[in-house]
């Protein structure tokens, strides 16, 4: 892996003070993300690094686990490509017992090719989401097709400001969601989520509660390298999947990740200082095959299956 200088990354940090400085209010730290060559910058008004190690809580709620059959559903980003690949596409289908698809959407779909994959025996959700709050086609292009859901996978997190207006993207991320339920005409509605969403609150309300309010099932990005933690991580989102009678599944990352440099700074009158660099394993962050593949004849209490991300990775 290549690293920067700490001198160029400061560097690369005051320009963004200087050029944001107005819209800088209330933010008392900023971290600095590093993968291979490429650089993200965050902001926050609290300090990253207290989250940062903490040991995952006992496994008091996870869900029990024994043989039996689960849902297994797949993500599928090109449809183009999936045109192209139809013969693996149909050998993995078989494979991994694959009976729902989650497939992006994008302006050329046509409903034959949904008809196509329905004719497997599937059933298939439409998948719309952007890095932001929004959606990348609008809610009655969505409603029009002939399918069994629409799947919403937006990222407002991963803008660089969110920990300084969470209380706002989290707003106009409902809003989002709730301007979409009826727009679909009664079709069942799909949130991906990651699993540290249960750790999020709208005013004194848990974010989780808004979020089973309004979905009819829950996806749960629970990235990690062996199934146990996956569960453990997700035991939050189960237990409240089960209150509200709302199911929930659990995503698995198959693409090999690339390792993380996390370096946070505290912002001071006087310049920036350095408290903290952590690094986050790639390898830790998505699961082989061959250790998915050994649990796909496991049903676990609270969730109704799995989801693999993705097709593209088989």
């Amino acid at each position: 892996m290549k690293y920067l200088s700490s001198a160029f990354l400061t560097l690369i940090i005051l320009n963004v003070l200087a050029y944001g400085e107005a819209k800088l209010e209330g933010i008392n730290f900023i971290k600095i993300t590093q993968v291979e060559d490429r650089l993200s910058i965050s902001y926050y008004k609290d300090n990253p690094l207290r989250e940062e190690g903490k040991a995952v809580s006992p496994v008091d709620r996870s869900p029990v686990c024994g043989e039996g059959k689960s849902h297994w559903a797949l993500w599928v980003w090109n449809a183009r490509k999936l045109e192209n690949r139809w013969e693996a596409f149909l050998r993995t289908v078989k494979d991994w017992d694959i009976d729902r698809v989650y497939l992006q959407v994008n302006e050329a779909l046509e409903q034959s090719l949904l008809d196509r994959i329905k004719a497997l025996g599937l059933e298939v959700f439409l998948l719309d989401g952007s890095r932001t709050y929004s959606l990348n086609f609008p809610p009655e292009f969505l409603g029009k097709f002939e399918v069994d859901g629409v799947q919403v996978d937006i990222e407002p997190y991963l803008m660089p400001d969110f920990n300084v207006k969470k209380e706002y993207y989290l707003r106009e991320y409902l809003r989002v969601l709730n301007e979409l339920k009826p727009a679909i005409r009664g079709k069942r509605l799909s949130v991906v989520i990651p699993f540290w969403f249960d750790k999020l609150k709208l005013g004194e309300k848990p974010m989780l509660e808004y979020i089973f309010e309004v979905a009819d099932e829950v996806v749960i990005m629970a990235y990690r390298d062996n199934f146990e933690e996956a569960l453990n991580l997700s035991k939050e989102e189960i237990a409240m999947g089960g209150t509200y009678g709302k199911p929930v599944f659990i995503g698995f990352e198959l693409h090999k990740q690339k390792d993380e440099i996390h370096r946070v700074y505290r912002v001071d009158r006087n310049g920036l200082v350095h408290i903290g660099t952590y690094k986050v394993r790639g390898s830790k962050l998505s699961i082989s095959k061959e250790k998915l593949k050994s649990v796909r004849n496991v049903e676990c209490k609270g969730v109704s299956g799995f989801v693999i991300h993705s097709f593209g990775a088989m």
